[in-house]
């Protein structure tokens, strides 16, 4: 893995600081360079399901129109928000019964774009799934995996999510543009710096199983909490091996029938049950998925023991030889919430709880469908699970709130939890 963070030379006033190198200041991923949206030939248009908030100008601008087609759906479908409205929310679009934006066209096109132009549509449409943060002088870009095609260049390849060193042209257009959402944060700090490096390394060394890589990340955590100014780099990289060997000390310990177990009876209540109402397109993946390891046949040991033969047999062969599609999709998470990187933010582990909760409930469904697809399981069962979960989550956040509750108790053992449900 490229180094991220470059040591000053000895004659700097810190030879402890840590710098992004100049060419990959900006943390872009490769993939982000290339995304552009493809509309009406996405396979899980934003166009359905989506509550659409409107910003005032927009709100004004579609409801004074003088296109008849705006217009009529301004009429119609845009209302004002009661409460909590400003300059930024201040209206939202009223859904079809089917789910689709008022504004869609029968062949999948938006309206607004067809008639009027790109640069009017609406910020919230315009961002999606862009994710932009300005951190002092520094901008971080990455994407909402709730988009597959901005899933599809994630998993492209080994080298999608490297920063890139050639950023400016999608900087140009996301930093200087007034139609997008750009967040604003402190400027990142050295140590800050230093755990990104950590975190990225981490996630990267695929010697480590992703339970090993979470509970570095967590140890990662607690070590810089103790260390108030930055490491050098002798240090740092002691520090890392030091964690990571410590990680793999209970990978011997592991029975893979009671992990199987564990999985099977955690995320059967999150996906399996009918207490929750999902979306066509994840209902049938969930349905192959139930039909892969025979849940319908009422036998939990057939279901447990099918659930450990794939896995074993199909999902973890492929996934061994192909660590950096997962591996990409938790740097562009990480590099998406940047608050896991600043010392002492209380909420920095539940954070990082939280990408292991997607990140295992992605990988539960992925061993289910390897059982059900086994001839042609590969890389769209990843793109599918990881954009289809992303999205029912975003969409309904207590999801897989449960699952990231078990890594935050704090009467647990995180590394053995971390280890049963990834491992």
């Amino acid at each position: 893995m490229a180094n991220y963070l470059t040591p000053l030379s000895n004659d700097d006033k810190e030879p402890e600081t840590f710098e992004f190198p100049e060419k990959t200041r900006h943390q872009v991923p490769n993939f982000m360079t290339k995304f552009k949206c493809i509309g009406s030939d996405c396979s899980d248009t934003c166009c359905n399901g989506w509550n659409v908030v409107l910003d005032k100008k927009t709100h004004y601008a579609y409801k004074n129109s003088d296109d008849p087609e705006v217009s009529a759906v301004a009429k119609h479908s845009i209302k004002t928000l009661k409460s909590e409205r400003d300059a930024a929310a201040f209206s939202k679009m009223k859904l079809k019964e089917n789910g689709n934006c008022p504004l869609m066209t029968d062949s999948g096109l938006c309206k607004v774009q067809k008639n009027l132009g790109e640069e009017f549509l609406s910020k919230t449409c315009n961002t999606f799934p862009r994710r932009t943060i300005k951190a002092g002088d520094i901008t971080y870009l990455t994407a909402m995996m709730a988009c597959p095609e901005a899933t599809r260049l994630c998993l492209e390849d080994e080298h999608a999510v490297q920063i890139s060193d050639n950023p400016e042209d999608v900087l140009s257009h996301v930093t200087n543009s007034k139609s997008l959402y750009v967040l604003k944060a402190p400027k990142i700090s050295n140590r800050s710096k230093q755990i990104q490096f950590m975190m990225l390394e981490i996630f990267g060394d695929q010697s480590l199983t992703l339970g090993e890589q979470f509970t570095a990340a967590h140890i990662t955590l607690e070590k810089f909490k103790k260390h108030e100014t930055p490491l050098e780099l002798p240090q740092l990289t002691s520090l890392s091996t030091n964690i990571k060997e410590s990680c793999m000390q209970l990978r011997d310990a592991l029975d893979p029938a009671q992990a199987a177990f564990f999985q099977f009876k955690t995320f059967n209540l999150v996906f399996f049950t009918e207490h929750t109402k999902w979306r066509e397109n994840f209902k049938a993946l969930i349905e192959k998925a139930k039909a892969g390891i025979h849940y319908q046949s009422n036998d939990g040991a057939l279901a447990v023991g099918t659930y450990l033969a794939a896995k074993r047999d199909i999902f973890l062969p492929y996934d061994n030889d192909n660590r950096y599609l997962l591996s990409n999709f938790i740097k562009n998470e990480l590099l998406g919430t940047l608050e896991i990187f600043i010392p002492g933010n209380p909420n920095a582990g539940d954070q990082l709880n939280e990408i292991a909760a997607r990140v295992s409930a992605i990988r539960f469904l992925l061993i289910c469908l390897s059982a059900h697809d086994y001839d042609g399981f590969g890389k769209q069962a990843y793109i599918d699970c990881i954009s289809m979960v992303c999205r029912s989550i975003q969409y309904n956040p207590n999801v897989v709130a449960g699952i990231s509750n078990y890594f935050s108790q704090k009467d647990s053992d995180l590394r053995v939890v971390n280890a049963l449900l990834m491992s």
